[in-house]
């Protein structure tokens, strides 16, 4: 068991990632296309993958891969939010919703997924590790579908 401000200080280093992706979102607006960010977001959670498999049995360096991940998945969200809102749509605060919505069920699903990981493998770092890379990897395999089928698009 981690003491509290052990788990704090990781928390933090993992978020910070989001924290970093509306940074870098912000800068790359309208100056790369939508469809490059969202594959640089990728490229992110590719890195964390990888991060995660070779250095599972780190805390530390598993608390990186998560900010690595969170940057990723960061500047993906963050630039289908924006793909979104440029919809010619008669409710965008529909589509918003429903999109929020779709993303709470998947995370809701993937988060009970990992706690049922987690309790099997008594909440040990490598079980964490594995559920991580587990829906990394679906993750990337969404995306990826997403951006083979919106190639050409010319989104801005």
């Amino acid at each position: 068991n981690l003491p509290l401000h052990d788990y704090v200080f990781y928390q933090i280093i993992a978020i910070g990632g989001f924290l970093i992706s509306t940074i870098m979102n912000q800068i790359f607006a309208g100056k790369i296309t939508m469809i490059n960010l969202i594959k640089c977001g990728m490229v992110f959670s590719i890195i964390s993958l990888i991060i995660f498999v070779l250095f599972y049995k780190s805390i530390m360096i598993v608390a990186i891969a998560l900010c690595v991940g969170c940057i990723g998945l960061g500047l993906q969200n963050g630039t289908m939010f924006r793909i979104i809102g440029k919809l010619p749509v008669k409710s965008q605060s529909m589509l918003f919703s429903l999109s929020t919505f779709i993303q709470i069920v998947i995370m809701t699903v993937f988060i009970e997924l990992t706690n049922k990981i987690l309790t099997y493998f008594n909440f040990s770092l490598q079980s964490f590790v594995i559920a991580c890379a587990i829906f990394n990897t679906i993750a990337i395999l969404m995306t990826f579908k997403f951006i083979s089928k919106n190639t050409t698009r010319n989104w801005q």
